[in-house]
């Protein structure tokens, strides 16, 4: 039966509840309050459609009207993408932020419109492998008509040791569905990981390491070479999978000579991301900060493009983004780095990356206080700039204080209590426009972003608290400056006498012997980095955490010792 829109030739799909006529894909819509379908002409005149519009306020009708307005949200029947837009030889790109609770998972799948899948990635395996597991078990029961929804693992990407990333690595390495008896793992699969660490370390990661050795995986450390040839972990059928970073070393132009050539990150301090640094190719190399180990991630296709990077954070973070700004321009959709911490998505971050949609992976009511204010107010704020950006997260914020945490309050343009969230980015479609889908278990939008410049903009809260009227004075400004500068020569002083106690046990030398030349230099930027990434509960000497990372650095200065 054909379409009832005048000179429409396309075969009717539904029918529309209010005039009982059939209509075509392109000319019906379905509620997404009592998801029946209707024609464009009735969708906002049925009775639901009333009720809802006469519990608005007429604010936050407004914003509601223009938030659709500006992401363009098409609810369709065929789950979020018009298929008659749809060649039939395209390439389909699925990014899967997979509901682990707190922690990370990431499937990627690379498909053909007819739904044979070409490559499967998973970027992180959540705390267990239970949530990761159960979900690909969903996938495998989708499977019908030939079309296929689940590959076994191609690629897996450990971005750092942390337990919500690894925790549920070896049993998905070994595990399979019962039903099929498909493995979740090809057994010629690749596995991208930091590298067997130097010293102790979790025993999740030790158990991934362990199973992937018993069971003859190829485990490599990600390639790193010059942005745009350089790097590649995969390309194939016009997606492109880059590695930006690992271990605290960064991809870069490596010289002036070098076509891309980065004129603000080309000569960087030791501890940042650091380029000349081969040694560091070689053996395991730490930060200061464990999460900033993260393999970060740059993805390609067509006008599309995505970032994640486990739980980069803080300067690392803003390093990379403004790399990919320079390199790549703005991107479409990332995932926020560390579930949403008070360092991480800086206001830095969100004026580089500039991206629609901003996906936030955490468990409810966790104990860390993930998300935290400032990086919401931050993603707030590129909308008030003038980049509309839409945030999902795949738990629910439920606001409370903490004696010691403060969750976030969601704001006009964040979604909560998603669930698993993908993104859909269709070839046809991504080689002429920034176009792509998003759908959860209670959202189904379709967004097309205009051309955003390729330069950093400025999305600070202090920039619109200035314009509000509300400035900190300048007495405020420098009694602030002052406390802070106090705070970390208190923590440089703590960090240094750490360092020296670990180095000086059973050494014989004097330490004005040993702290000169090459040596004191590495010292002190060891020391200096500690106390400017140290917050006020930072105890060297007796926490675990902090402990271990003086530990690690402390070797790392020794082994140069016993070289020199």
């Amino acid at each position: 039966m054909a379409c009832y829109e005048d000179g429409c030739l396309k075969e009717a799909n539904a029918k529309c509840k209010a005039c009982e006529t059939d209509w075509c894909d392109d000319h019906i819509l379905q509620c997404e309050s009592c998801l029946d379908f209707f024609c464009k002409k009735h969708l906002d005149k049925h009775e639901c459609k009333k009720e809802e519009n006469e519990k608005l306020t007429p604010s936050k009708k407004s914003k509601i009207e223009n938030n659709n307005a500006n992401h363009s949200v098409a609810l369709r029947k065929s789950g979020g993408i018009d298929i008659n837009t749809i060649n039939k030889i395209d390439t389909v790109l699925e990014i899967h932020h997979i509901d682990v609770g707190q922690g990370d998972a990431t499937l990627i799948l690379i498909k053909s419109y007819k739904g044979d899948i070409y490559k499967s990635i998973l970027i992180d395996s959540g705390k267990t492998s239970k949530p990761i597991t159960d979900y690909f078990d969903q996938l495998i029961n989708q499977e019908k008509d030939g079309k296929k929804y689940f590959r076994p693992i191609d690629i897996l990407i450990t971005t750092h040791p942390d337990k919500d990333h690894v925790g549920g690595a070896a049993d998905i390495l070994t595990g399979k569905n019962e039903a099929t008896n498909l493995k979740y793992t090809n057994p010629e699969a690749i596995l991208y990981d930091n590298g067997t660490p130097f010293g102790k370390f979790d025993s999740n990661y030790e158990n991934y390491l362990n199973c992937a050795k018993e069971k003859g995986f190829s485990r490599q450390r990600p390639p790193l070479g010059a942005p745009i040839e350089g790097g590649k972990i995969l390309e194939e059928h016009g997606v492109i999978l880059r590695c930006l970073a690992f271990n605290g070393v960064m991809t870069n132009g490596y010289s002036e000579e070098s076509l891309y050539y980065h004129p603000l990150l080309g000569n960087l301090e030791a501890d940042d991301f650091h380029p000349e640094k081969e040694q560091q190719m070689i053996e395991a190399y730490y930060p200061t900060n464990d999460n900033n180990l993260s393999i970060a991630l740059h993805l390609q296709f067509g006008k599309f493009s995505y970032f994640t990077a486990g739980d980069l954070s803080g300067e690392y973070e803003e390093k990379i983004a403004h790399h990919i700004n320079f390199f790549y321009g703005p991107v479409s959709a990332w995932k926020a780095s560390h579930h949403g911490a008070k360092e991480c998505t800086s206001e830095m971050v969100a004026g580089f990356l500039q991206g629609g949609v901003c996906v936030f992976s955490f468990g409810v009511m966790n104990e860390f206080g993930h998300p935290f204010q400032a990086p919401i107010d931050h993603l707030e704020n590129l909308n008030k700039a003038g980049v509309s950006c839409t945030y999902y997260c795949t738990g629910n914020i439920l606001h409370r204080d903490l004696p010691s945490r403060q969750y976030g309050k969601l704001g006009d343009h964040g979604r909560a209590n998603q669930g698993a969230i993908v993104i859909t980015a269709v070839e046809s479609e991504v080689r002429i426009n920034e176009k792509f889908y998003v759908r959860s278990s209670i959202s189904n939008d379709m967004y097309e972003l205009k051309p955003r410049k390729q330069e950093l903009l400025a999305v600070a809260p202090s920039e619109y608290k200035e314009k509000s009227g509300n400035p900190l004075s300048e007495e405020k400004k420098t009694k602030k400056a002052i406390n802070k500068r106090l705070r970390i020569l208190k923590k440089l002083e703590q960090a240094k006498e750490a360092l020296q106690e670990i180095i000086m046990v059973n050494r014989s030398e004097k330490w004005d012997d040993i702290y000169k030349d090459k040596f004191k230099k590495m010292f002190d930027e060891k020391a200096i980095h500690f106390a400017n990434s140290a917050h006020e509960h930072t105890d060297y000497k007796n926490n675990r955490d902090d402990k271990g990372r003086v530990a690690r650095a402390a070797e790392e200065l020794k082994k140069y010792l016993r070289h020199h």
